[in-house]
């Protein structure tokens, strides 16, 4: 939920229904998730920017424009040190969640409301293209960061 002039997202906590907090965002979110372990939420926006909040510390963590436009798509990996993004644009981004640096960027044909997910092992990406057939993409050899 927005609040009145439309910069912040509030955070309910669904058992209690009380408020944890707000993330300012873009004018136009489009698409977010959580981190596996709940405490970084990524949101990204109709201007292709991507923030991504650690909500323990209630702070930005990141906040980068990566593609020129709509971003449809976020998946963080099971270890949370990866963040993939897809746009409008026909790419797919690696992003590294501890220097906020683009570590990959792949072409697509990508279908706008295509899940996107991480193996459980972090090394390949799975999506449905515009054909509506499964898309595997590897991030095998991107270098993991420290």
């Amino acid at each position: 939920m927005t609040n009145e002039d439309g910069r912040f997202a509030r955070l309910w906590a669904t058992d209690t229904g009380r408020p944890l907090g707000e993330v300012e965002h873009q004018p136009t979110m489009t698409y977010l998730t959580f981190s596996d372990d709940g405490r970084f939420l990524a949101v990204g926006g109709v201007g292709g920017g991507l923030r991504v909040w650690d909500r323990t510390e209630n702070r930005q963590c990141m906040a980068v424009t990566g593609h020129s436009s709509r971003v449809f798509g976020l998946a963080y990996s099971a270890d949370g040190r990866r963040l993939a993004s897809t746009g409008s644009d026909c790419t797919m981004k690696l992003w590294d969640t501890q220097t906020g640096h683009e570590v990959l960027t792949l072409r697509t044909q990508l279908h706008e409301h295509s899940p996107l997910a991480f193996s459980p092992d972090g090394a390949d990406l799975v999506s449905v293209n515009m054909n509506h057939e499964l898309q595997i993409s590897s991030t095998r050899g991107v270098r993991r960061g420290p």
